[in-house]
């Protein structure tokens, strides 16, 4: 869905031709420090606002002190592991059974993105400023470490 439309650019206009967004993105040292600035405090602002129940009713909500939230968003990223994997690799195998093991609690219920990073964001070139935050399909209501993973 298409809410709004807004301006801005998703790398800058050069020194990336031959790059897809987001991946190997040269940001330029005049951009570099405003933009990860504000990569950051917008992070922290979202993880701050209050994830209401009555606002976010289509959200579930995962039960505080448990490791709920931690185990739902391992268990989709190892689906997606399996599904995508062309060849067995134990490795992985141990450390999915070792996070299983030592998810941690949910001490703070927070608005994550879930997709957190360079590609999804459009910002200004001239003002250095991120004006849009894109790709939402994977947002939830969890622990707000893994945005930071």
């Amino acid at each position: 869905m298409v809410y709004a439309f807004a301006e801005g650019v998703a790398k800058p206009s050069r020194g990336n031709e031959l790059t897809v967004s987001g991946i190997g993105t040269y940001f330029p040292p005049a951009l570099r420090a405003p933009l990860a600035e504000q990569f950051i405090a917008h992070l922290a602002r979202l993880h701050s606002l209050p994830a209401d129940p009555a606002r976010l009713a289509s959200f579930t909500l995962p039960p505080m002190g448990t490791a709920e939230s931690a185990v739902l968003q391992l268990n989709r990223a190892a689906r997606i592991w399996d599904e995508d994997r062309y060849e067995d690799s134990p490795v992985i195998d141990v450390a999915l059974s070792w996070l299983r093991e030592n998810a941690p609690a949910l001490d703070h219920r927070s608005i994550n993105h879930g997709d957190y990073w360079s590609g999804n964001f459009l910002f200004d070139e001239n003002a250095a400023r991120i004006t849009a935050w894109l790709d939402w399909e994977r947002g939830f209501i969890g622990d707000r470490h893994r945005d930071l993973a």
